[in-house]
């Protein structure tokens, strides 16, 4: 044992240690490498805008597709080791739907409630997708499908089966609920679930609708929310949320002032982006309410949109005013219809302010473009330097055109047109999917007027 020497290694050893320990990636680095290849659109971006949100939100084949391809991605990296395949366990469970279309009322099958980031409590998918759907909807049932109709339980066992068993089990990963509707009672729970920062989908199930107060309170990190409250006027409009930066608000009753109007209690200092349905019945002048509840919450925004709920055969009423250029000093996003847009004037100053155009509305054979489509020309040509954008895509405008249902009516020959003059406002028009409005799409635009009147 005296004498023992230890093991030199030769310098040749060293070195081939040193290349090893240095190419060895930190576990942090593979961590950040894996979620990112298994990445899906659960959440909102910190920094996103009304258009990215609202491309977020609908539960479509589109949606369901991203989502598988994540998940067979997923599958497929566990295989690699042992220790991937404990770190991509983790994100697990991801998403879930609750469907009436499968036995248990949600679909996919959950191992662990407790994982879910994403719920979406729409009623039904409408799936287009052939030969089979991507999804349990309503419609399989028309053709032959792996879920078999005949085996459903009644649609309130299948309810009561979802509220008892399974919507206690989420926990404080979930961070969205879409579409909360009549499930909102057990989803209202600030102990469990008060880190969800997205909600929509509240306040259309009539009288099971919480108060803006409890959902204030229930989850004080809301950073969007879609809520429909009845009145403008009301004290129980209480909103207290200090990180909310999204709000779709739909007014479904008056908003006109009774003998004791308040608006209520509005602290959203963080907004940034407000969505407006307001319900019109043509009976009452509401820009004086409007002008009274833009103030209050306006003065941050940068995105305003603003829809107008009408029944088919009343006019489009002016509810904007020039006020809004002093209200909102810093909008880049204005959405409206054309006939809005054409009872505003210009800004006084040259906006880098961008355009969405609510097309359905703004082509509604309730408003005839011809009688103000000189003002539009006359107010907008040159008033501002960004983006035009429709919320829709071409293609759904070409299947609406020729749609013999189409209520665009007496303004169909001359969408081409407006869409024309939509090009030379700022710096040119674009659809939902930021494709440009070019000679093609004009020319498949006319073609589908054409069609659309029997001429091809």
């Amino acid at each position: 044992m005296d004498n023992y020497k230890p093991l030199q290694k030769h310098k040749s050893d060293l070195d081939s240690d040193s290349i090893r320990s240095e190419n060895r990636v930190p576990v942090e680095v593979w961590h950040k490498i894996l979620r990112t290849a298994i990445w899906f659109p659960l959440l909102p971006q910190e920094d996103d805008g009304y258009l990215s949100h609202k491309r977020l939100l609908p539960f479509d084949c589109a949606l369901i597709a991203e989502y598988k391809a994540s998940e067979r991605i997923r599958t497929n990296l566990r295989l690699v080791c042992r220790s991937w395949d404990r770190f991509l366990d983790e994100y697990s469970d991801r998403l879930v739907h609750l469907n009436k279309s499968v036995p248990d009322g949600h679909w996919p099958p959950i191992k662990r409630w407790n994982y879910v980031v994403r719920i979406h409590c729409s009623k039904d998918l409408r799936c287009s997708c052939k030969p089979d759907p991507c999804w349990p909807c309503s419609q399989i049932h028309k053709r032959a499908s792996r879920w078999d109709p005949t085996t459903m339980p009644s649609l309130r066992i299948m309810i009561e089966k979802v509220k008892n068993l399974y919507l206690p089990l989420l926990g404080n990963r979930l961070k969205v609920i879409v579409d909360a509707n009549v499930w909102i009672d057990q989803l209202l729970d600030r102990d469990r679930l008060g880190g969800v920062i997205s909600l929509t989908g509240v306040g259309e199930a009539g009288l099971c609708a919480p108060f803006s107060q409890e959902i204030s309170r229930a989850y004080q990190d809301l950073t969007h929310l879609g809520i429909s409250i009845r009145d403008i006027y009301s004290l129980e409009n209480y909103f207290d949320l200090p990180k909310l930066r999204s709000l779709s608000l739909t007014f479904s009753g008056r908003a006109h002032p009774s003998s004791e109007a308040s608006l209520g209690h509005w602290h959203l200092p963080s907004l940034r982006i407000l969505v407006v349905k307001l319900f019109n019945d043509g009976r009452h002048d509401i820009r004086p309410t409007f002008d009274l509840f833009v103030p209050l919450v306006g003065g941050a925004l940068k995105h305003f949109i603003f829809e107008e709920i009408t029944n088919h055969y009343s006019p489009t009423q002016s509810v904007l005013s020039d006020d809004l250029w002093t209200s909102m000093p810093k909008l880049e996003l204005l959405g409206v219809q054309l006939k809005q847009l054409a009872s505003l004037s210009k800004p006084t100053d040259m906006r880098t302010m961008g355009l969405v155009i609510n097309v359905e509305d703004s082509f509604s054979e309730r408003n005839d473009i011809s009688s103000y489509k000189h003002t539009l020309r006359q107010n907008w040509t040159h008033a501002i330097s960004g983006q035009v954008i429709l919320d829709r895509s071409w293609q759904e405008i070409q299947n609406k055109i020729k749609k013999k249902t189409s209520r665009w009516g007496r303004n169909l020959s001359i969408c081409a047109e407006t869409f024309d003059f939509l090009d030379v406002v700022g710096i040119g028009l674009q659809d939902s999917k930021g494709i440009r409005y070019d000679e093609h799409q004009r020319a498949e635009i006319r073609a589908a007027i054409l069609e659309s009147y029997n001429v091809i």
